[in-house]
């Protein structure tokens, strides 16, 4: 029904204070629980981790096994029930007994071999498998023909290729034996790079499923994602000092341009004898403190995985008489994905070869087109008479220091409209208003647009024909307070 005042900002504020009531309850039941289970088995627990502590020290794996088994695990995990553990350090630190822990999460399982999962799998009920098929696998130094000689010994036909842990990850293996569709689900917030940044590798790799978390900014091309053909030549095996001195000079730059602010760096090349040349080239022109301050990490994209940084330089190295194969190299997905979504801010891609040197199917040459072309700062402008109308009115009504973007995606979510005050941005949800506006957006969105720093008021269509005054009064009462 109608009512005389627009009751919506009231709901959703209510909702959001029940919502994040509920969130703290939890978390205080949970710590009580804990501080209780601590408080009763004080005694014990200090027997218990004294034992535990003699096990870990143990110069010697039959000391270490004799001071585990007096260990009472059962008991201990009743009282400490979450361990975190590298999966290289299980046998040090827990016992192989069959599944004493309700629930196994291995992470970043793409980059995890098989046969070092197994010992862990003995000691779970269940298990979670985190990891990105996108990214890439874990290095194996067993050889093909070690594969292929155990393959024959234990007689495994040759079809049954995921049981390969060189090649395949315990990812790949779950998701060949995984038949239930239920046991998939994907984590679509992307929390890292500026929309600029991962959109082409949002589309490409993972089907533009992602919402992108990061706040929108709105400014040239050239502020988020930058690409510069340095037309360097190779000194060496796969070294090009061009594209070096080109980031070494812009490091130089930025640390000028940011003495008194915290900025971190990383450089990504695909090539290890680059990646050596740099090490060596930046170490001589920054000092210690300047390197420590910046967090300046120099690597291949093997290295940046599950790293990130505020400012990433990408040198690419190749010219156009490098060899086809390490054209093939560079358009590897795993390798291209993770090398070009580790910076948060700004990312500047550098190569030294021409683009028509490249077949069109090509990976890298797809990614340089997209990079250099508008698209990758493509907005939508052809919205309709009435955000038009509304927006005019907007303007004219509220303080002349706001900034207004029409229909913009914000957490995978579009929105109808963005009012911006300095570095704070309220979602317009307008309801109620035939066409596109109609709809208004579910909590769940909501939700995703708080977690991405946006705050959200619901406008609709009646409230504000016939309100218009005390609308734009409460937008900047609400504006202010945000503020």
């Amino acid at each position: 029904r109608k009512s005389k005042y627009n009751q919506f900002p009231s709901v959703v504020s209510g909702m959001r204070k029940t919502y994040n009531e509920k969130l703290k309850a939890n978390r205080d039941l949970i710590n009580l629980i804990y501080n209780y289970r601590i408080f009763k088995e004080y005694n014990f627990l200090k027997k218990e981790l004294a034992n535990y502590k003699k096990s870990i020290s143990a110069r010697s794996s039959d000391q270490q096994i004799e001071w585990l088994s007096r260990v009472n695990f059962t008991r201990l995990l009743d009282v400490l029930p979450v361990w975190i553990v590298n999966l290289n350090d299980l046998d040090r630190c827990l016992p192989l007994e069959k599944e004493i822990f309700d629930l196994l999460i291995i992470d970043e399982s793409s980059q995890c071999e098989t046969s070092l999962a197994l010992p862990a799998f003995q000691r779970a009920k269940k298990v979670v498998l985190a990891g990105d098929p996108m990214q890439l696998n874990h290095v194996s130094f067993i050889s093909n023909l070690q594969m292929e000689n155990a393959r024959k010994d234990l007689d495994i036909p040759e079809d049954l290729t995921f049981v390969d842990y060189r090649n395949y990850s315990l990812l790949n293996l779950a998701n060949e034996v995984s038949y239930n569709e239920q046991n998939y689900g994907q984590l679509k917030e992307h929390f890292r790079s500026h929309p600029q940044i991962i959109k082409f590798n949002n589309k490409k790799f993972y089907a533009g499923n992602l919402k992108i978390m990061t706040s929108y900014l709105r400014g040239k091309h050239s502020d988020f994602l930058k690409v510069v053909n340095v037309n360097g030549v190779l000194t060496g095996d796969n070294v090009n000092e061009t594209e070096a001195t080109f980031i070494n000079n812009q490091i130089k730059q930025y640390l000028i341009d940011n003495e008194r602010k915290a900025i971190s760096i990383g450089v990504i090349s695909p090539f290890r004898n680059q990646v050596r040349f740099l090490q060596e080239y930046i170490s001589k022109h920054f000092t210690p403190e300047e390197i420590k301050a910046t967090e300046l990490l120099v690597g291949t994209p093997y290295d940046f995985q599950g790293e990130e940084r505020e400012i990433v330089f990408i040198s690419m190295v190749l010219t156009n008489e490098s060899p086809s194969g390490s054209f093939a190299y560079l358009s590897k997905r795993d390798v291209l994905n993770v090398g070009t979504s580790r910076a948060k801010s700004i990312q500047w891609v550098l190569h030294s070869f021409s683009l028509d040197r490249l077949n069109n199917d090509s990976l890298i040459k797809q990614y340089l087109k997209f990079a250099s072309s508008k698209e990758a700062v493509k907005v939508l402008d052809n919205y309709d008479h009435f955000l038009n109308d509304f927006i005019q009115t907007m303007k004219m009504s509220l303080e002349s220091d706001l900034s207004f973007f029409p229909l913009q995606t914000v957490a995978g979510t579009t929105v109808d409209l963005i009012i911006r005050k300095d570095d704070i941005d309220l979602c317009i949800d307008l309801i109620g208003y035939e066409g596109f506006h109609e709809e208004w957006l579910s909590f769940e969105d909501m939700e995703s647009l708080f977690r991405a720093g946006k705050y959200v008021y619901v406008l609709p269509y009646r409230h504000w024909v016939s309100n218009k005054e005390s609308e734009i009064k409460r937008i900047n009462n609400y504006l202010h307070a945000l503020k």
